[in-house]
């Protein structure tokens, strides 16, 4: 490889998306892409979340861990501390479902995805512990967490997920494939999905 190779528990920073601040790596395999070698990489950014980045087609650039200890970045955040305390990763119950991010998967079936998330709605206390069931992989969420924090949770989750609706949108509208956005509008969606892919669209 013609660029560093990648282990869990280094930490990365995104050369295009420098908001979503230093991320760790939790999983790290070799792949082929394109007949270029590189590595897929499961990635928890400081203020993005869990993203599956491939860097045979992005160049990430490295952190030395011993100056970007992410558990001890944003200290004072309620999220960072409750987590902390249970031995988990900060954006851990916050980040997008690798289904909703994996670069290997054809972005309208992302897209897709991500509208049908749309399904999980703190309204509805059952839907609210789905979605905490999902992101934990606990039976019970609520022997961790209170019904506060989730809804807390849940409310930052739905600003991760629609600030990732609308980057898929805008790189599909670049893409010169807006007919098909279109086409999605005629779908039933979930809870308000319509409403923020109109917006995504329009923006």
């Amino acid at each position: 490889m013609n660029q560093p190779q990648f282990n869990p528990g280094d930490f990365v920073r995104h050369p295009l998306r420098p908001q979503w601040g230093d991320g760790e790596v939790r999983q790290a395999s070799l792949v082929r892409y394109n007949g270029k070698d590189g590595q897929r990489l499961v990635i928890m950014f400081k203020n993005h979340g869990k993203v599956t980045l491939n860097t045979a087609v992005i160049q990430l650039i490295a952190k030395e861990k011993a100056t970007d200890n992410m558990n001890t970045a944003n200290s004072t955040d309620w999220l960072s501390n409750l987590e902390a305390q249970q031995g988990q990763k900060k954006n851990d119950l916050t980040a997008l479902p690798e289904s909703l991010t994996d670069p290997f998967t054809e972005i309208f079936t992302r897209l897709q995805r991500t509208l049908e998330d749309y399904q999980y709605t703190a309204e509805n206390p059952r839907s609210l512990l789905d979605w905490a069931m999902r992101q934990t992989s606990m039976n019970d969420p609520l022997t961790q967490f209170t019904r506060h924090d989730l809804e807390q949770a849940f409310s930052r989750y739905l600003y991760v997920r629609g600030k990732h609706l609308l980057e898929m949108v805008r790189t599909i509208k670049r893409d010169n494939k807006r007919p098909l956005l279109i086409e999605m509008q005629n779908q039933t969606w979930p809870n308000g999905a319509l409403n923020d892919l109109r917006k995504a669209i329009t923006a």
